[in-house]
């Protein structure tokens, strides 16, 4: 009924328009009314504090189909459909992106979903954008160095061991100066998988000073923060898909970023399961 009645209401009319000419969408309250009532009843702590996944995907679908974009991504990112989500980039990213930020609408949006303690969901979002863009088109390790970062942090997140984020972060330091904000939502997933404090603005180091904290003061590299994933979260990787060490350090060996990990972690690189035996050099220059 509440999608219907959504629907059917004009997303703007001329009379709704504030005193410097913006126009008011005037369903904000309808919809604000709708997510506080799945909020009030929802079953677990990320339903009651975000709205259900469900009722977002459905508002996603029509403000994408409206093109609100901006609106209809916010709604993708705390929906559990990574297939439309995926779709849903792709066709942002070619209407409103250039060539060259391919990667960048993947990156931003697998991080965020990361930030929710949704590493399952994060690493099928990536996977099924780079498989439905047709400029990568495949699976990984991908030749553009911001993608092989995130699809290796999606690997990184399920072992929670602090040493390999912490190369991860080192090895692809100058990618990750494209978008300032990749160094806040870092700080956050440090935190949530690996225990990390959070980065002081004023000390030395920043994201990596907190890291070698990390470091220092948690040997086992998991998380031991009162904010670290609980068993609420969806990041667990129950039906047993999580990647152990030897898949991980084959997984990043495939991008030429494994040799300090696998020197550190004192293992051979054998078979990871499912990783694509191309490699590439993320050594590359990366401006």
């Amino acid at each position: 009924m509440f999608l219907q009645l959504f629907t059917r209401l004009p997303p703007v009319l001329e009379k709704d328009t504030t005193v410097d000419g913006n126009r008011v969408d005037r369903r904000n309250e309808l919809l604000s009314r709708a997510l506080k009532w799945t909020m009030s009843v929802g079953e677990k702590k990320r339903y009651r504090e975000k709205g259900h996944p469900e009722f977002h995907a459905r508002v996603a679908k029509i403000l994408w189909h409206e093109g609100n974009y901006v609106a209809a991504r916010n709604h993708f990112i705390l929906s559990d459909d990574a297939e439309k989500f995926a779709s849903f980039l792709v066709d942002f990213q070619q209407r409103c992106g250039f060539k060259s930020e391919k990667d960048l609408f993947i990156a931003q949006a697998t991080l965020q979903v990361l930030c929710t303690r949704r590493a399952k969901m994060a690493s099928v979002l990536l996977q099924l954008y780079c498989e439905k863009h047709p400029q990568i088109g495949g699976e990984a390790p991908y030749e553009l160095p911001l993608l092989n970062f995130i699809w290796l942090l999606t690997l990184c997140v399920q072992l929670k061991k602090v040493i390999y984020f912490s190369i991860l972060v080192e090895k692809y330091q100058k990618c990750l100066e494209r978008d300032p904000s990749y160094r806040v939502y870092l700080d956050k997933i440090g935190q949530l998988y690996f225990g990390l404090p959070p980065a002081q603005k004023s000390s030395c180091g920043g994201l990596l000073g907190s890291i070698l904290k990390g470091l220092l003061g948690n040997s086992a590299g998991g998380p031991s923060s009162s904010d670290a994933a609980d068993d609420d979260s969806d990041d667990d990787f129950e039906d047993g898909g999580a990647l152990d060490e030897d898949g991980y350090i084959t997984a990043a060996s495939s991008v030429n970023a494994a040799s300090p990990v696998a020197q550190t972690a004192s293992k051979p690189a054998a078979g990871a399961g499912n990783v694509a035996s191309t490699t590439f050099d993320d050594s590359m220059d990366l401006d």
